[in-house]
């Protein structure tokens, strides 16, 4: 009975890790057309929300520009400037 258990236990906890490595596959967190360019959108929409001078208000031709923008940083090798310090120079 406990070795009936025990192989039980170890097809569960296969079929997990099968699972959660087939799932990973799906995430499109990192994909360049999803994450940073819809970031990047929202914040233009909450800076316009949250500023008081209509003036400054970023229009929907520059919310695209800055999508647009943001999709071709997240390409190579543009994205290695994520990490560049003009201060230290690295």
């Amino acid at each position: 009975m406990e070795n009936f258990i025990l192989k039980l236990l170890k097809l569960k906890f296969l079929f997990l890790v099968l699972a959660i490595s087939l799932a990973a596959f799906s995430v499109f967190a990192y994909s360049p057309y999803y994450t940073h360019p819809d970031l990047t959108e929202e914040i233009a929409k909450l800076f316009n929300f949250r500023n008081a001078d209509s003036s400054l208000e970023i229009s929907a031709n520059e919310i695209r520009w800055m999508r647009e923008g943001a999709i071709d940083e997240d390409t190579p090798p543009r994205w290695i400037n994520h990490f560049y310090d003009p201060k230290n120079v690295i």
